[in-house]
């Protein structure tokens, strides 16, 4: 550990990403000697189009033409399609034409000239259980051009799966064939078994292979893959059927034995049994990583434990799939633990990778939100920057992407405003300036526990609710004070009454008129107010619980607050104070008018809520939840304070989330700077400081705040707006 920390010491700009939780877990021997500049970071993905290719359901790694750079085989299933993308330009080359309805495609040097060709299993229609499927082998023609040779191997009914496995230990791969159900199979049970075959590559390749069964009794056979699973030399099957996960292994003299791992859980009509398996190591034990039911919803991982090691702990890791289809394991950021990369085709349609931390706890981060309703994924270093990077092909977005983990010195850059910073010490009932290189100045004392604060047109001073409890949920009387502050001399120069509301907590101010919209919390009361006196010119009743963050429209025509405790807005057309209600959802709490006033982003637990403000109805969910969200002044851009540990960027057109950030830690707050090029944003138990480059989109600094501060919201102070 101590070599750890001296190394650690030596790369001073790798702390910014450095993952603490992780550091006190790895062990140093787990890390390859050339990861360890990359240790601890928390990886983040940047997608990249290989192709837009309709309706794709694998997408493979293989250096195909032997240079070294792992390129891509793309397959679709109907319309049918089989071509391999050179790296790194993804010029796409044609494979064959010959075949109709592709469902799965192995790589393997089949005929012994160094360049890896294909297996490749065909005519394949789910709903036509009849059909005969077929399997064949295509020759990688090396360095000439054009169509591969095409080899009929074997027909095997509802030929689904392909995987190349050595089970003998001689050194030698057979081809092993799982079909998803038998011959004549009906929905919904799908319950004749499929005969596994292992296909066997003879002297000549171009005749047909010997073929021998190895299991007949699986039934919706969907996921298989192959592990050394006892160590001793010969690979094992692991697979994923009706029946649950079972192991499938070759103990010699002809015998074939079968073992139910962990038996079905789900069973039902419409969905049982697993879809995928994976096998991973997370602090020294080995896990399993399964999606349940088949098509289903629940990413799951057992544990095997017991002194027999045949016992396994069923941990349910995200049960938000739907259509889950896509499933892999590996070790993402050289930790020396294993991470799962999980996708789904349908709702949503998204990528995930998932860490556990700490014991017991998995954290879900965003590959891809929206844009990939992943069928396959797999993962390798694409660019050989020392990142393992995903491939994915999305089935209901027709593309196949690229997702390169961007490296740490891409993600980091320098923060170069040049403006001090003010920054709510909520915890300790100051506000705090802040040099641009995080180094703090000094504190100005406010009222207890001040929450949230806007900044005047011109730049020169901040209005403070002075809430007076630290959490919304704790039952007291609270703060009944504005807080003034002078941003150009750093001092408070006043406060504003609110005698008889009280709690303080949602502020924003209409630039165009200077007023303020506040929330107040004991009452639930909505408050309209002069910035330049604090007088109160017009309240109203939210008809909700705890109004706490809020929105005013230019010309402080509309405002709308968020019942953060009832699940709704408030919209209150000023002039007439007549209110409706609007459902969005739990624990709403801030909002962001895109600048035509047009659209309400509302930022809560599951997801953010589009609100049309025209027929003051919801339009849109957009996942994942969001605790704060802004909108870039051009308009086009909503950045938020994701659920996923992260900073979020939406297009405000098409509600889609083009990018994400992953932090270590929870972001609570998210503010802009006036020209939309920064995002402020803080982890207040941690009481860390992120300024976001949103043109860059990464992390361009982060500080310290004092202790006990406490940070929320906080800002650039710059005193030349005007």
């Amino acid at each position: 550990m101590k070599k750890l920390l001296l190394l650690l010491s030596i790369l001073p700009n790798l702390c910014i990403y450095i993952l603490l939780v992780f550091m006190f877990s790895a062990c140093e021997q787990n890390i390859p000697e050339q990861k360890k500049d990359l240790l601890f970071v928390l990886p983040h993905f940047r997608a990249e189009q290989v192709d837009s290719l309709p309706r794709p359901y694998k997408a493979i790694i293989c250096d195909v033409n032997r240079d070294g750079k792992p390129d891509i085989v793309g397959l679709a299933t109907e319309p049918t399609a089989l071509f391999w993308y050179e790296n790194p330009s993804w010029d796409r080359h044609l494979i064959t034409g010959e075949t109709v309805n592709n469902i799965d495609a192995a790589p393997y040097d089949i005929d012994g000239d160094s360049y890896p060709d294909l297996a490749l299993a065909s005519n394949f229609r789910l709903q036509e259980t009849d059909r005969t499927g077929m399997i064949h082998w295509l020759r990688n023609p090396g360095e000439k051009e054009g169509p591969w040779e095409t080899f009929h191997i074997a027909s095997s009914p509802m030929a689904h799966r392909l995987v190349w496995a050595d089970t003998d230990g001689d050194g030698k791969k057979e081809l092993f064939n799982a079909p998803i159900v038998g011959p004549g199979d009906q929905p919904p049970r799908y319950d004749i078994p499929v005969k596994t075959m292992k296909c066997v590559i003879p002297g000549d390749p171009e005749k047909k292979w010997p073929a021998q069964v190895v299991d007949h009794e699986l039934t919706l056979l969907h996921g298989i893959m192959a592990t050394d699973w006892d160590d001793d030399g010969r690979e094992d099957l692991l697979t994923a059927s009706q029946e649950g996960i079972s192991l499938i292994r070759h103990p010699g003299a002809g015998v074939w034995e079968r073992k139910v791992l962990i038996p079905c859980v789900h069973n039902s009509n419409a969905r049982s049994g697993a879809s995928e398996i994976a096998v991973g190591e997370l602090n020294g034990r080995r896990f399993l990583a399964t999606i349940e039911p088949w098509h289903g919803n629940e990413l799951v991982v057992y544990f095997q434990g017991g002194p027999e090691r045949d016992t396994w702990e069923r941990h349910v890791v995200d049960d938000q799939l739907t259509d889950g289809h896509a499933l892999a394991v590996e070790d993402l950021n050289y930790d020396g633990n294993d991470e799962i990369v999980a996708g789904y085709r349908q709702g949503d349609r998204s990528l995930f990778w998932y860490t556990q931390p700490e014991e017991g706890n998995w954290h879900k981060f965003p590959v891809e939100m929206g844009g990939m309703g992943s069928s396959s994924v797999d993962l390798a270093d694409m660019d050989a920057d020392g990142h393992t990077d995903i491939v994915a092909a999305g089935t209901n977005n027709n593309s196949i992407k690229w997702y390169r983990q961007v490296p740490y010195t891409e993600l980091t850059g320098s923060w170069e405003a040049g403006r001090n910073l003010v920054v709510m010490e909520k915890g300790i009932h100051q506000v705090g300036f802040y040099s641009p290189g995080g180094k703090h100045i000094k504190s100005v004392r406010v009222g207890n526990h001040p929450h949230e604060m806007v900044i005047s047109e011109d730049g020169r001073f901040a209005y403070v609710t002075d809430n007076g409890t630290m959490r919304y949920s704790e039952p007291a009387e609270g703060g009944k004070t504005i807080s003034v502050i002078n941003l150009e001399t750093m001092e408070k120069t006043g406060q504003y009454e609110l005698d008889p509301f009280r709690r303080p907590h949602a502020i924003s101010i209409d630039y165009a008129s200077g007023l303020l919209a506040v929330g107040v919390e004991n009452p639930d009361r909505q408050l309209l107010m002069e910035s330049s006196t604090g007088k109160i010119l017009d309240h109203w009743d939210t008809r909700g619980k705890t109004p706490h963050m809020n929105s005013i429209s230019e010309g402080a025509e509309w405002i709308y607050a968020s019942n953060t405790q009832s699940g709704t807005i408030a919209a209150i057309r000023v002039a007439t104070g007549e209110t409706t209600l609007i459902e969005v959802g739990e624990n709403p709490q801030g909002s962001a008018l895109n600048p035509e006033g047009s659209k309400l982003f509302v930022s809560c637990r599951d997801h953010i809520a589009v609100i049309d403000t025209e027929i003051l109805e919801v339009i849109d969910r957009i996942k994942p939840g969001a605790l704060r969200c802004a909108v870039t002044p051009d308009g086009k851009t909503l950045v938020t304070a994701s659920r996923w540990n992260g900073v979020g960027f939406i297009d405000v057109a098409t509600h889609h989330m083009d990018d994400h950030i992953q932090l270590p830690f929870q972001p609570f707050s998210l503010t802009l700077s006036r020209d939309g090029k920064w995002a402020f944003t803080s982890a207040e138990p941690e009481e860390i400081a992120y300024i976001i480059s949103v043109t860059e989109r990464k992390v361009a600094f982060k500080f310290k705040t004092i202790t006990g501060s406490r940070p929320d919201p906080f800002y650039d102070i710059d005193l030349q707006r005007k």
